[in-house]
């Protein structure tokens, strides 16, 4: 039996360094509440393909939450602006 500590295991992986079919499968269902420093460019598009239907899944005061507190950063991280200087 090993004495090394069991690593956490997303949506069923047997490891961490286990390959994935998608982002879906290890992020968090609730991860617009989170704002990283930084995206990895090869991830930019799937987190702005998400984005929208990620937050409107979240439960109303999560929302909120989200709203008042972390849009506006997520807005310059996927975009580089917020939304009010966005041309829609």
């Amino acid at each position: 039996m090993s004495s090394r500590p069991k690593r956490l295991q997303a949506a069923g992986r047997r490891s961490a360094s286990e390959p994935v079919q998608g982002l879906s499968l290890v992020v968090p269902d609730e991860w617009p509440l989170y704002y990283p420093g930084e995206i990895n460019p090869a991830f930019l598009d799937w987190f702005r393909n998400n984005y929208d239907k990620a937050c409107s899944q979240l439960v109303e005061t999560h929302q909120n939450y989200q709203w008042q507190s972390k849009h506006g950063k997520w807005m310059r991280l996927l975009y580089g602006t917020i939304d009010k200087d966005l041309d829609l």
